[in-house]
């Protein structure tokens, strides 16, 4: 099944939305969570930035941080990742279903471009937890930038890794207070604003256009990345790796 196969069945964008243009505030989402499985782990912490992308600058009063209580133990290598400790979220941190619903509105009810770093692993966690806690899904409307899926794209052939501190340091920014989720927040959006300036390609698609072409764009790379796995004698991606923004079943 090839990337317009897959996409066959999302829902066509409304004309209001194909207006939408980079100057309109942007929502910067991250999450700290219990792991690295999506489909499985649960978030620990969560960051919501409005960033004013017209000015370039990040306004004041317009972050949300919280700490959520998952319910169950967070593993020492997390905590050594993050720093946050299951002593911390059962004393300060909210419960796990009034922090889905808190996202889950946030993000749905924003007017303008959802943005993160390999923002898949974090809208997948919630995708599934609003499945189970609020018996509903992500909308496949969502309008959703990627700075990994914009890195893949931009520059390919570059060697090494590619998580935020890389990417930072690529595009001249200084990480902000790593493995924080309100400073990766703040590290992706200065990212982004940098990477705009390098690739004038991203500014001049309608914002439409930009999320498709990234769902096109990540399906390229996972299918090459897959490729290259199966030929050093490891697995292939799993079918919903292919997914994005969210990872979703492909029909059987």
């Amino acid at each position: 099944m090839n990337y317009m196969e897959m996409t066959a069945n999302v829902s066509t964008r409304s004309e209001s939305e194909e207006l939408m243009c980079f100057d309109r505030p942007m929502l910067i989402f991250d999450l700290e969570t219990t792991g690295i499985d999506p489909l499985h782990d649960l978030p620990v912490s969560v960051a919501l930035l409005e960033v004013n992308a017209g000015s370039g600058d990040l306004p004041e009063n317009r972050e949300t941080y919280f700490l959520v209580d998952p319910g169950r133990a967070i593993p020492p290598a997390a905590t050594a990742i993050h720093g946050i400790t299951t002593e911390q979220v059962r004393e300060e941190g909210i419960p796990l279903d009034d922090a889905i619903s808190t996202i889950y509105d946030t993000i749905v009810g924003f007017n303008g471009l959802v943005v993160g770093m390999n923002i898949s692993y974090d809208l997948t966690i919630v995708n599934q937890l609003s499945r189970s806690i609020l018996n509903c899904e992500l909308p496949p409307s969502l309008m959703v930038v990627d700075i990994l899926v914009l890195d893949r794209h931009f520059d390919r052939y570059r060697r090494g890794s590619r998580k935020l501190a890389d990417l930072a340091r690529t595009y001249g920014v200084q990480s902000v207070d790593a493995h924080n989720a309100l400073g990766d927040t703040t590290t992706t959006a200065n990212v982004l604003m940098s990477m705009m300036a390098c690739y004038p390609e991203i500014i001049r698609m309608n914002p439409c256009e930009l999320v498709d072409k990234q769902g096109e764009w990540h399906y390229e790379w996972a299918s090459q990345y897959s490729e290259w796995r199966k030929q050093q004698g490891k697995l292939p991606l799993a079918p919903e790796e292919y997914h994005w923004p969210v990872r979703r079943a492909l029909p059987k």
